[in-house]
């Protein structure tokens, strides 16, 4: 089966955020005249399989010359911090597997003590790019937010309209989710009715999360924060954010909302259905969405946060 617009983008977006993470751990062994084979071999790795790609060339150049950008502002943050004072003696970069080691680092630079110093990535046409991906358990723990009665009925929306066209369709509509997840690049109409079906998943969990974060105690609100903001991370983390050819960075231990006691959630300023703000003293710090983690209404189910 050919390679869609839709799926060649996404392919696209996710590789060039490996590589840019890639040419910045690389950028940092030169400096400190570091070998690893390793993210030498994954970068060979990703350059043949963006070359491949529709935009692929064009994504390698652009990404090069963020990282041109970026490697100098991060060293100069490494050197200035106490920690930079030592020399690094390995470069780690932890790419995908960020979700298991529940940090919000994609690149570790271990120190001759054995401190680590974790730094975090993003680099973006327009806007700061996501801070987090939540999950429903992650929702559930902090908010309170269950959305299972939500999904259940999405997906009796999404088997009965597939029942309707007959044929095909009308087979996929009892097959396992998987199946028909799998297909909806082959009948496009199945996108089209999962993402209609997820609009009333999108319009509980906004409405609900605002609800529930507001009603939490103070300290607790704050959890909700340092979890998106990785407050708690044993390590210290430096985020850079690449945005165009300007490049942002801040070490994770100074957040706006530490010594403040106005916290609230509220509603996009066009009230809407997809998405809310968390304010500190009336002011936006995170803007979160309700989303899936790809495809709305065929994957599962998060809330996805940005910098405000």
């Amino acid at each position: 089966m050919s390679v869609t617009e839709e799926q060649s983008k996404n392919k696209s977006s996710r590789l060039k955020a490996d590589f840019f993470e890639v040419l910045v751990a690389l950028g940092i062994c030169d400096y400190y005249n570091l070998d690893n084979p390793v993210l030498l071999k994954e970068y060979t790795n990703l350059v043949w399989q963006l070359k491949k790609l529709k935009d692929g060339p064009a994504r390698i150049d652009e990404q090069k010359e963020r990282a041109v950008l970026a490697i100098p502002k991060i060293i100069n943050e490494l050197i200035g911090s106490p920690i930079g004072k030592e020399r690094p003696i390995k470069v780690i970069w932890v790419g995908r597997g960020w979700q298991k080691n529940k940090s919000l680092s994609d690149i570790d630079t271990l120190f001759k003590s054995g401190k680590l110093v974790g730094i975090s990535l993003k680099s973006t046409r327009g806007g700061k790019g996501t801070q987090k991906n939540i999950g429903a358990g992650k929702l559930k723990l902090y908010l309170g937010l269950d959305v299972t009665d939500e999904i259940k009925a999405m997906w009796t929306q999404i088997r009965n309209e597939l029942a309707q066209y007959g044929g095909v369709l009308k087979k996929l509509s009892t097959a396992g989710k998987t199946n028909i997840k799998k297909n909806k690049y082959k009948f496009p109409i199945i996108q089209k009715i999962g993402e209609e079906a997820g609009k009333n998943v999108q319009k509980f969990a906004v409405e609900k999360s605002v609800t529930l974060f507001n009603g939490l105690l103070l300290e607790n609100k704050k959890s909700f924060l340092d979890f998106i903001f990785g407050a708690k991370e044993k390590k210290p983390l430096l985020t850079a954010l690449v945005e165009e050819e300007t490049v942002f960075t801040g070490w994770n231990n100074n957040f706006p909302y530490s010594s403040k006691k106005n916290i609230k959630a509220v509603l996009g300023k066009e009230g809407s259905t997809k998405g809310y703000y968390i304010c500190v003293e009336d002011k936006p710090i995170i803007r979160i969405q309700a989303s899936f983690t790809n495809g709305i209404g065929l994957s599962a189910f998060c809330e996805r946060a940005f910098l405000s």
